[in-house]
């Protein structure tokens, strides 16, 4: 069975919550997936890396951002920590401005 995409990233949400909020570490770990384990990636070099990203071997970042975006917003308990302060952030400064 064909993961999408969408499904890939959802189950890396779900069973590493330490990439919810950091998407160089969710990119890092999808691509690494892709690659097949992190020993496939410690045993190629950089060149050749770059060389099949540039060919098509690894989902683009963006893709990877985008449904990480999408998926977080339709789903509340796949965002992060930086969510939920940035949310009682916005609480408080609502608060203080209505004071004034």
């Amino acid at each position: 069975m064909n993961l999408t995409t969408k499904d890939k990233v959802k189950s890396l949400l779900i069973n590493y919550p330490h990439l919810r909020d950091s998407d160089e570490r969710l990119i890092a770990t999808y691509w690494m997936k892709e690659a097949g384990s992190k020993d496939a990636l410690d045993n190629m070099s950089a060149t050749k890396f770059l060389l099949n990203f540039v060919e098509g071997a690894y989902t683009s970042p963006e893709s990877i951002r985008r449904m990480r975006q999408k998926i977080q917003e339709q789903d509340e308990s796949l965002r992060g920590k930086s969510y939920q302060k940035r949310q009682k952030l916005e609480q408080d400064v609502r608060s203080k401005i209505r004071s004034l």
